[in-house]
């Protein structure tokens, strides 16, 4: 590649590993198997994408840009890179568990405070009161996964739908000025 123009090149480098090309494949999957640190991206576009300088931007503020249109592109394309996932995947493993653990000890609590002299109703509202605050818990944090996992797709929606409203707007106002003519 010998164009110096970051947008075109970063343009060719995905076009390449669309068709297959393997050194194109390697470049971009290895942005998404770790997170992109600043070390690790001036890393890559020495070895990817040598001599290549970003306009207008430093040459030791280029891995932040280039971290910057990384995560501009993946969330345009709704793309999430391989170690968040498996961040995520780990995450739900955890909290999964915990729920089990949670249900089986609420599960003993009852046989224990049914088979002891404990005032039935007292024991069923604190069990109760337990078992709500734990549901609540696995509502908010189903919340927080569904709203990372989300946020991608609604930012898509809504910056597509401001383009098509500014298009609408810009035809309208030309039809308008169309019409005083």
């Amino acid at each position: 590649m010998t164009t110096s123009n970051f947008s075109e090149m970063w343009l060719r480098l995905m076009s390449d590993a669309m068709r297959g090309t393997a050194d194109a494949q390697k470049a971009m999957r290895s942005l998404g198997e770790v997170p992109a640190s600043p070390d690790h991206l001036s890393q890559w576009m020495t070895q990817f994408m040598p001599g290549m300088s970003m306009p207008g931007i430093s040459r030791s503020a280029a891995p932040d840009a280039l971290g910057d249109w990384l995560e501009d592109s993946w969330r345009m394309m709704g793309v999430v890179p391989r170690y968040r996932y498996l961040e995520l995947l780990e995450r739900h493993e955890i909290l999964r568990s915990r729920l089990e653990k949670a249900e089986k000890e609420i599960r003993n609590l009852r046989k224990t405070t049914f088979a002891t002299d404990v005032p039935k109703q007292e024991a069923q509202r604190v069990l109760d009161f337990w078992e709500n605050m734990l549901q609540e818990t696995i509502q908010m944090q189903s919340g927080w996964i569904r709203s990372w996992t989300d946020n991608a797709v609604d930012e898509q929606m809504n910056a597509s739908a401001e383009a098509s409203t500014e298009e609408s707007e810009k035809v309208e106002g030309s039809k308008g000025e169309e019409k005083k003519g």
